[in-house]
């Protein structure tokens, strides 16, 4: 048996949102795949669990829930109705959690083949693996860390291959928390700017179908990465799709593969219910043009529609 550790943190909001990534986690695995999963549980109801449960007649799975609370992160500094308790606990998960390394995932994934490719990595010699997040802008970057972390090299935080062990050694859940009490409320992506900026120097970067994001499927950004054909082939079949297939009128690719399995599973009264009716299109292309006035300026806009289509392009979310 293939033995795999996989951690989740979420509140009792997103907890359907998880229990679909963990069902898609056991309908892609292979027969000899084990998991344990460990949640990092900021009050998710027992109904919830319950639910969650039920996900066993598709795979057997062990499961610890492992409360945190606010107390745990009484010194980072959340910005006001963005940044959760639950945004920091993978800051946590080495202490937490007694195993050599695991996988983090973001609940807004949904896997789509066997994860033991991903954790049979060898990342002895690395803190965490990742892909990167090549829509991270150069500018931004300067502008929070000067030139100490390239575009390249920073790692989107959705899906980690953590390596608990040398966090341990090394006591990087001290350093990630004193760096994120004294800077956290201006770094605009929070726990990930304080994993990037204190672990870049050891990390291994991972081929994209791990953690596809709707950027990946943006022409426009996806023509400007140094490893386009890389992109262009894991666009195909990915392993990890992360966006969020729930949201109403959300055009994005392998979203009907998610909706499917979602009508399938404990959470399927929430499956959204689209409307794409002409009255109701056109006041999306009004809140895109409230949102980017000037798009119809830019090239960027152009070479979307070029390989999207006019509306692909506007009801699509680039996260």
């Amino acid at each position: 048996m293939n033995k795999i550790n996989i951690c989740f943190a979420t509140d009792n909001n997103y907890a359907k949102y998880m229990g679909l990534a963990l069902m898609s986690i056991l309908k892609s695995a292979n027969k000899e795949d084990n998991f344990h999963f460990f949640i990092l549980d900021n009050q998710i109801k027992q109904e919830e669990k319950d639910k969650i449960a039920t996900l066993q007649k598709i795979k057997p799975f062990e499961i610890t829930y492992i409360p945190i609370n606010n107390g745990m992160f009484k010194d980072c500094r959340f910005r006001e109705g963005k940044i959760t308790v639950t945004t920091y606990a993978r800051f946590l998960v080495p202490q937490l959690i007694n195993e050599d390394k695991l996988i983090y995932l973001d609940c807004d994934i949904f896997v789509r083949k066997s994860l033991a490719p991903l954790f049979n990595l060898d990342i002895s010699d690395y803190f965490m693996a990742g892909a990167v997040d090549f829509a991270i802008k150069k500018s931004y970057l300067v502008s929070k860390f000067n030139e100490n972390i390239l575009p390249a090299n920073y790692l989107n935080a959705g899906v980690l291959l953590i390596n608990n062990k040398k966090w341990r050694e090394e006591s990087i859940a001290n350093a990630l928390f004193e760096y994120a009490s004294l800077h956290s409320r201006g770094l605009h992506y929070a726990d990930q700017d304080c994993l990037n900026y204190l672990l870049h120097s050891k990390v291994l970067k991972v081929n994209p179908t791990w953690n596809m994001r709707n950027h990946c499927y943006d022409p426009y950004l996806v023509n400007k990465q140094l490893n386009k054909k890389e992109i262009i082939e894991a666009q195909k079949d990915p392993a990890i799709r992360h966006f969020k297939p729930w949201r109403q009128n959300n055009i994005s690719e392998f979203r009907e593969e998610y909706i499917e399995m979602m009508r399938t599973s404990p959470w399927a009264e929430f499956t959204p219910k689209d409307n794409l009716s002409l009255p109701n299109f056109l006041k999306i292309l009004y809140k895109y043009w409230l949102r980017y006035p000037a798009f119809f300026l830019t090239p960027k806009f152009y070479i979307r529609v070029k390989h999207l289509g006019f509306k692909n392009t506007i009801l699509r979310v680039i996260d």
